[in-house]
């Protein structure tokens, strides 16, 4: 398989050969240092060309889900809520005691 290193992954090396994976590509064996790498995102099976396309539609995504307003849900009719309380009715709060000011000791 081969796999090219990614952005910030310049710096990886073969474990075997101790050489830098060139921007070319590097034909490997996978075991389970390599399916880490690739896990991690520091190695690829894309060639740089196919990376830097997948990153202009990502940020294509972006720019366009930004520039869309957000929607709000509508909101629930009151027979909803009133069936949601039915279901789970309101559990019983604990009232705090008295404060220390009005618990003096009797004398």
């Amino acid at each position: 398989m081969k796999i090219y290193p990614v952005k910030g992954g310049e710096g990886l090396r073969d474990p075997r050969t101790k050489r830098r994976i060139p921007a070319e590509g590097l034909e490997v064996t996978l075991d389970p240092f390599w399916l880490q790498r690739l896990a991690h995102g520091d190695v690829s099976e894309k060639t740089p060309d196919e990376q830097a396309a997948d990153a202009a539609a990502i940020a294509a995504k972006r720019a366009t889900a930004a520039a869309k307003p957000a929607e709000v849900p509508a909101a629930a009719p009151p027979e909803a809520a009133e069936k949601a309380a039915d279901v789970h009715p309101p559990e019983a709060v604990e009232q705090p005691g008295p404060s220390p000011a009005e618990h003096q000791p009797t004398a």
